[in-house]
């Protein structure tokens, strides 16, 4: 009965058990034993935005992830990396925003995940594997994925192919749910990319990645209102194409400084293209800090089942605003900063370096085009905080 009684509580702590989950991990980081390439990471994110991206007039969401990493080199060759992440969700909606990609109605819900990699050097190339998943109140996930790098040119040039499959159980947690639930879907990923050096100061990359997704892709929860005033639940098709090209350039600049510079060109089977263009400036503020400055613009067209005002008609009504007609933006600042000294000055030897993170974004969404004439402000808004601390053995 104690013991119940104990579990209870501790049930009732999110705090407390968040708590314990950094002092566990930071624990195992000291006690793995240090090696060439072991490093550790801890980090807290808090999200917050003003709206659901599925029911007009109502609040949104707000989220507090716990996000643990660790390496660890098993030999030379061979290293092993294991993440663990948990999500703490809150919304006063009715639905909980499909943002932070956890899907109960209202409330409070944890979402548990957890992957484990390895990664293996043959000669000029690499091999990586690993799987994971993910666990939450009504939505359940698996996947496998592999990669294999290959050097050439001096190591001046890198071709990497990879491949991934995913498994999602989705249920309902509608009260009187009269459909077949819990409903499958799978997802199959392949990707090839090819990294170039230009100069010893400018690297550029480009990639492309096709997927196809099978299966259950609504929200069982989603009630969508008819232009009759009836209702009638959410519903997709139930095969989608997915492309996605990508063109990076990273360039180092003289006054201790780089500029990162990336663009994305999505298109799938729904109707849906995309255009995102994403920009990062990195400037060391003196010999430990660094601050790293992003933009990133995002524009997408609607899928062509979708409609503001779904009718009988419609074969897929749907109420999920991500899949409008819409633009983007997001911007914020980072600061990383190197603590070894001072770790050092406090007796903490243990790690060969120490850094501090601490990051700001700000997102919103616009309808339509941004443009000097006209530009929406009805779209979701929200803020990103992150702090971390990363070690080096």
């Amino acid at each position: 009965m104690q013991l119940k009684a104990v579990n209870s509580w501790l049930g009732s702590q999110r705090g407390l058990r968040l708590t314990i989950l950094t002092l566990c991990a930071l624990h195992f980081a000291f006690c793995i034993g240090a090696g060439a390439e072991d490093r550790f990471s801890i980090k807290y994110q808090h999200y917050e935005d003003d709206k659901s991206i599925y029911y007009k007039d109502t609040k949104g969401v707000t989220s507090a992830r716990w996000l643990v990493a660790i390496a660890k080199a098993i030999t030379e060759k061979t290293s092993l990396a294991l993440n663990y992440g948990v999500d703490a969700v809150s919304s006063a909606s009715w639905k909980v925003d499909g943002v932070t990609s956890a899907s109960k109605r209202a409330g409070e819900e944890d979402r548990h995940s957890g992957s484990l990699g390895v990664n293996h050097t043959i000669g000029k190339a690499t091999v990586s594997a690993g799987l994971g998943l993910s666990r939450e109140n009504n939505y359940n996930s698996d996947y496998l994925y592999a990669t294999v790098a290959q050097d050439f040119n001096k190591r001046n040039t890198t071709l990497a192919l990879s491949v991934s499959k995913a498994w999602d159980e989705i249920y309902s947690t509608k009260i009187g749910e009269s459909r077949d639930f819990p409903r499958d879907k799978e997802a199959s990923t392949i990707g090839l990319s090819l990294t170039q050096a230009i100069t010893p100061w400018t690297i550029a990359a480009i990639g492309h990645e096709y997927s196809i997704v099978d299966g259950y892709q609504g929200h069982p929860e989603n009630v969508v209102q008819l232009s009759d005033g009836s209702f009638t639940d959410e519903l997709h098709p139930e095969t989608r194409y997915r492309n996605a090209s990508v063109v990076r350039v990273n360039q180092y600049l003289p006054w201790r400084g780089a500029f990162h510079a990336d663009y994305r060109y999505y298109h799938d089977s729904w109707g849906i293209g995309s255009n995102t263009l994403g920009l990062k400036y990195y400037q060391y503020l003196y010999s430990d800090l660094i601050l790293r400055a992003r933009y990133r613009y995002y524009s997408q067209g609607a899928a062509d089942f979708y409609s503001e005002n779904p009718t009988t008609a419609d074969d897929f009504p749907t109420i999920d605003s991500k899949l409008r007609d819409f633009d983007s933006e997001l911007y914020g600042l980072k600061l990383i900063y190197n603590v070894t000294k001072l770790a050092n000055k406090m007796g903490l030897n243990a790690a060969e370096k120490v850094s501090l993170d601490l990051k700001y974004d700000r997102y919103q969404q616009v309808d339509g085009i941004i443009s000097a004439t006209s530009k929406g402000d009805n779209g979701l808004k929200a803020d990103i905080i992150q702090v971390g601390v990363g070690m080096e053995f």
